[in-house]
């Protein structure tokens, strides 16, 4: 194991078909020995559960490399966007920006008011 990363060369590629020459084949952030050992992850596929969140990325998070649910957006730069919700909860609010509050219904309900105004101002 010349790189390190707990695989023996020979078992490295004919078992997991990653690169022997590199103790990251997938370039993740965690070394293939790691991802097979220690998370169950795939060390030729930078993000295991598609998510959207590098593998590496969502170890250093504390969030599970195998379940998509949890991923969080990260920016350009690999940091945190700084939301605290899950991408499929962004109308809960939370995002610490304080812009986006409330609930569907509220404001479906703002919407509807908006336009019940309008329509009474052109009938008038």
């Amino acid at each position: 194991d010349p790189h390190g990363e707990g695989l023996v060369d020979g078992a490295k590629v004919e078992d997991t078909a990653t690169d022997p020459n590199d103790a990251d084949s997938d370039d993740d952030g965690l070394d293939d020995g790691e991802e097979l050992d220690e998370y169950g992850t795939d060390p030729n596929d930078a993000d295991t559960d598609d998510g959207g969140v590098g593998d590496g990325d969502e170890v250093e998070a504390g969030t599970d490399p195998l379940d998509p649910d949890d991923d969080y957006p990260v920016d350009d730069t690999g940091g945190d966007t700084g939301i605290d919700a899950p991408m499929d909860s962004w109308y809960q609010g939370g995002g610490g920006c304080g812009c986006a509050s409330g609930s569907p219904a509220a404001g479906f309900g703002a919407f509807l008011l908006g336009a019940l105004m309008l329509f009474r101002r052109r009938r008038s």
